[in-house]
C-alpha cells in the first residue's frame, strides 16, 4: 500500500486521501494490475507471505448464464451494471474460455485492471 500512496492508517491529512485520478500515475498503474492479479490469484508476494484468494464462486457464480455471471461482476466490482464495451467483451472472454474457476479469476484480473475499475 505505501508503493502505492497509501500507508495504511496513515493518511496525508485528516481528509484522509484523494480519491479518484489523484492517486493514479504511470508509475502506480502498473503496480496497481500486477497487485489485482496476485490478490485474486493467490501470488504470494515478495516476502513469500501467502495470499488468500478470494472465493471467486461467490462473485462471479460457476453455474449460471454467462450473462447473470458478469451482472454480477457489475455489483461486485463497479456498484453497477458493466459499462457496454466492457461487457461485450467480458461476454466474449467467457465464450472463448469457458466458466472453469481459473477463467473466471482471469476475468475477475482483467475488469479489475480497466480504467473505469480503477476510477470506481
Amino acid at each position: 500500500l505505501r508503493q502505492l500512496g497509501q500507508q495504511l492508517l496513515a493518511p496525508p491529512n485528516v481528509k484522509g486521501w484523494d480519491g479518484g485520478r489523484a492517486w493514479i500515475s504511470s508509475s502506480s498503474l502498473l503496480l496497481r494490475y500486477n497487485m489485482a492479479g496476485q490478490l485474486v490469484k493467490a501470488r504470494s508476494n515478495k516476502e513469500n507471505s501467502p495470499i488468500t484468494a478470494p472465493n471467486i464462486d461467490l462473485i462471479i457464480p460457476p453455474n449460471t448464464t454467462p450473462e447473470i455471471a458478469l451482472d454480477s461482476l457489475g455489483k461486485r466490482l463497479f456498484q453497477s451494471p458493466l459499462p457496454p464495451n466492457l461487457k461485450e467483451k467480458s461476454l466474449a472472454f467467457l465464450e472463448m474460455n469457458g466458466n472453469s474457476a481459473e477463467s473466471r479469476r482471469d476475468l475477475l484480473h482483467l475488469a479489475m485492471s480497466t480504467p473505469e475499475f480503477q476510477l470506481t
